[in-house]
This record gives structure tokens, C-alpha cells and sequence, in this order.
């Protein structure tokens, strides 16, 4: 007995319908300390919206005296801030859709930072953003769409004096059946085109 596999356009409508329902969510870090000053600063736990987080702090915006940092906040009096320089920042989770962030540098402002996306480890975006010495919106849903279960923000220049804030993050959860649907979309193009490898032999030309 066959079983019937789902095509791809219908497994293209179930992901289309599952992101549909989702909606995005703004993390603007206020909830997470009501410390001020340097007492402020304090890694920022997994699982926090739904995400796991890797050198990344939060701060409040008296933290760094003599920085951009504060220029960096754009609602509450708290943002993000990665730890070490050079070394990527990243979160996990979802997947989940990157819609947007605020960016700044915290210090010097010819710095930019690569901002990376994967999905199951497969490479998804990587684009450069300048860095400034206040916020800027960057969309990055203008750069692709595809959802991702990871993302690495990487900054340029000096790893002990360089560093970026980011408030007002923006993602969208990716509901499990667009999940499934995505996994099923795959596997239904890849049998597709495994049957017609099978049944199909290209003619020569003499």
C-alpha cells in the first residue's frame, strides 16, 4: 500500500498559514533588572522570550558613562549590550522570523557588525550593518525572510573597546505546523525530484 505524500503547494499553504498566525514580539530588555549603574549589568539568562542568549547583557543606560550607550536606548532605560568584543553574540531558538533591532555603537562609531542567520545550520543572511553613534532601525525582513533557529551578531574593530547596543529586538516565533510545514516542503521537493531522476532519462544530441 502507497502512502500518499503531501505535495508541495500544500505543504508551502500550511507554513503560509502557520506564519500568518504569528505575531511578532519587541524585546526592549526593561524587565529584566531595576538595578542602575554598573550593578546594572548582568548576562542575559536563557530562555528569556523564548530564546537562549550568548554574550549578550543587559545594562541600564547610566552603565557606561562616556559612551553612546545610552543614545542606543530607545524605549524603558534598558538595552542589550554584547561582552566580548569580537566574539559573537548569538541567540537561539524558535525558529523564529528576525524582523528588526535598534543598533548602536557604544564607542567607536566606524565600527559595523555582521549580523548571520542559520536555520539547522545551514547558512540563511549575512549583511553588515554600520554602526552609529544613536540608534538605528535596521529591518532586516527587507533582507529575507526565511526563518532561522540561530543568529550571530559579530562586531569589527578593537575586542576590548568595541561594543554594540541593541534595543527594541523584533522577532516572530514560527509556530510548530509552519515548522512541519517547512520540514515537509523539503522533503517533498527532495522525493520530487528523486522520482523524476528515476523516470526520467535525458536524451543525447549527436
Amino acid at each position: 500500500m502507497k502512502t500518499k505524500l503531501p505535495s508541495i503547494a500544500t505543504a508551502t499553504l500550511l507554513s503560509l498559514a502557520a506564519l500568518a498566525k504569528a505575531s511578532p514580539t519587541t524585546i526592549t530588555f526593561d524587565d529584566l533588572t531595576t538595578n542602575t549603574g554598573t550593578s546594572s549589568i548582568s548576562g542575559i539568562p536563557n530562555g528569556y522570550q523564548n530564546l537562549d542568549w550568548y554574550n549578550f547583557y543587559v545594562a541600564a543606560s547610566d552603565a557606561y558613562p562616556g559612551s553612546n550607550f545610552a543614545s542606543g536606548i530607545v524605549s524603558g532605560d534598558y538595552a542589550a549590550i554584547d561582552g566580548y568584543g569580537t566574539t559573537p553574540s548569538t541567540i537561539t531558538g524558535g525558529p523564529f522570523l528576525l524582523d528588526s533591532a535598534d543598533l548602536t555603537s557604544a564607542w567607536d562609531t566606524t565600527d559595523t557588525v555582521e549580523v548571520q542567520g542559520y536555520l539547522a545550520g545551514n547558512p540563511v543572511f549575512d549583511t553588515i550593518v554600520n554602526l552609529g553613534p544613536t540608534a538605528s532601525l535596521t529591518d532586516f525582513s527587507s533582507i529575507d525572510t526565511t526563518p532561522v533557529d540561530t543568529v550571530n551578531f559579530t562586531i569589527t574593530g578593537d575586542p576590548v573597546n568595541d561594543n554594540f547596543a541593541v534595543d527594541n529586538l523584533t522577532v516572530t516565533e514560527v509556530p510548530e505546523p509552519a515548522s512541519m510545514g517547512l520540514i515537509g516542503l523539503a522533503s517533498a521537493a527532495f522525493l520530487f525530484r528523486r522520482r523524476r531522476s528515476r523516470t526520467h532519462t535525458p536524451s543525447l544530441r549527436s
